[in-house]
């Protein structure tokens, strides 16, 4: 299609923006300006001890099965730990300590895999743990 045949399927005349009121502390409209208050946010005693890391920050590898991770704040850094397979990750937030129990996961996985036909009783049961969880994901050209 033409750049010109193209304009008239676009609606250019797009009605103005409206205000909607919030029953939300945390922003309130006036005169079409937002004003900005501080939002509550969570204290270090109202952060979960566990939870379940559905996804890993990692483009080779998929989760199939939560993996169920243990959260523990010593000092400024928080400790993600998969306690299963006694794998954790750190960070300042408990983001970052995930992101970096994801890429642990991830060496771990390719690590194991190499190895497989040679693992201990003890590495093959974390072997079979973590195929149970994860899987690689094979990219095609």
């Amino acid at each position: 299609m033409a750049a010109i045949e193209i304009e008239q399927y676009i609606n250019f005349e797009q009605p103005e923006p409206t205000v909607v009121a919030t029953k939300t502390p945390w922003a309130t409209v006036f005169d079409n300006s937002v004003q900005r208050t501080n939002v509550p946010v969570r204290t270090q005693a109202q952060r979960p001890k566990e939870l379940l890391l559905g996804t890993i920050n990692h483009c080779d590898f998929r989760v199939t099965k939560a993996i169920p991770v243990h959260l523990d704040v010593r000092g400024d850094t928080v400790i993600a730990s998969w306690r299963q397979i006694d794998e954790f990750g750190t960070g300042k937030w408990t983001s970052l300590a995930c992101d970096d129990l994801g890429h642990t996961i991830a060496e771990l996985y390719v690590s194991l895999q190499a190895d497989e036909s040679h693992l201990g009783p003890d590495l093959a049961k974390v072997w079979a743990v973590l195929k149970e969880h994860v899987v690689q994901v094979v990219h095609r050209p």
